[in-house]
């Protein structure tokens, strides 16, 4: 859902600012489709998932200069034991200043999902809001 929402509002970020956006599973076993109340919430908001199935987290994802965000604690530190000394990594919450995780719905009913999404959609923007001050500052300089 997170990558869903960056790319609907990254035309609102410059291009040289512009992130690439992509998710990835920690524990992907097999390749398996989104979750459909996942789907079902995201349509409800005019978004389209960004891909059709799940796609493993591996060291060739990691690129220097890149932003990581994970949606809890314990995702970061799977991330950190994963590829030791990677920079550049934060929950989505401490990226933008909170403190807490954000808990996948796994399992969950479908208004689980939506107050997800919700939660979501706001740090989303947070972080663009974030990147775009940050492109600012970068051409006052």
């Amino acid at each position: 859902m997170a990558e869903a929402i960056m790319k609907s509002i990254e035309n609102s970020i410059s291009e040289e600012n512009r992130p690439r956006v992509h998710s990835r599973g920690l524990v992907v076993l097999f390749s398996e489709p989104i979750n459909p109340k996942a789907v079902m919430v995201m349509r409800k908001n005019h978004l389209e998932p960004a891909k059709e199935t799940s796609q493993q987290f591996t060291d060739a994802d990691c690129k220097e200069g890149t932003l990581y965000l994970t949606m809890t604690e314990r995702e970061k530190r799977m991330v950190e034991e994963m590829v030791p000394h990677l920079s550049n990594l934060y929950t989505l919450r401490e990226f933008v200043g909170e403190v807490g995780d954000i808990n996948e719905p796994y399992g969950g009913t479908e208004e689980d999902y939506e107050m997800v999404y919700e939660h979501i959609d706001l740090m989303v923007k947070m972080v663009a809001q974030k990147i775009i001050r940050f492109g600012e500052q970068k051409e006052d300089v």
